[in-house]
């Protein structure tokens, strides 16, 4: 059986980047974790979050260091200028640019306040655990050893369902 649960120490040792194989993917989960916006709300500002995130995740996926901690860190204490560089040549280049540099910063608001859940998965990489992949472990029909079916359970507790809510979506999705 697996958990996932970041505040489990049975959790597994989710890895976001085995679970994309191309951006199509990545926005896939940007969709899961950043929501549409309220009604009436302009959805500019979660599709460029969302551009963004996709982007961002796509371009850092042959970094050495990848885990979503520092993704997170990545998209939310960069600077702007650093983002560009990371960015240039994306579609998410001109959500990043100079010239709107007010806009940007809305967008990382954005940004913020969905993406914050990934900062529970800090520490999962130290449990000793294999890497875990949902993908992996549906697909996998040729290695019972790696990927022993059993059950996937997602569980949560009602004091902190809020706050992981984002990451549920996300492996659900």
């Amino acid at each position: 059986d697996v958990e996932l649960n970041p505040i489990s120490e049975l959790c597994a040792n989710w890895k976001m980047w085995r679970e994309c194989a191309n951006p199509l993917e990545f926005g896939s989960f940007a969709t899961y974790l950043i929501p549409k916006s309220v009604q009436g709300s302009d959805p500019f500002w979660v599709d460029s979050a969302r551009t963004i995130f996709t982007s961002m995740a796509w371009k850092i996926r042959d970094y050495a260091e990848k885990d979503p901690v520092f993704f997170l860190q990545l998209l939310l204490t960069t600077s702007l200028e650093e983002i560009r560089n990371i960015l240039k040549g994306t579609e998410s280049e001109n959500l990043v640019s100079k010239e709107i540099e007010k806009t940007a910063i809305s967008i990382k608001s954005v940004l913020a306040t969905y993406t914050k859940a990934l900062r529970f998965l800090e520490g999962l990489d130290k449990s000793g655990k294999e890497d875990f992949s949902i993908k992996e472990w549906i697909e996998n029909t040729t290695d019972p050893k790696k990927y022993n079916k059993g059950w996937l359970f997602i569980t949560s507790r009602s004091k902190y369902h809020k706050e992981i809510k984002p990451l549920i979506s996300l492996w659900l999705g």
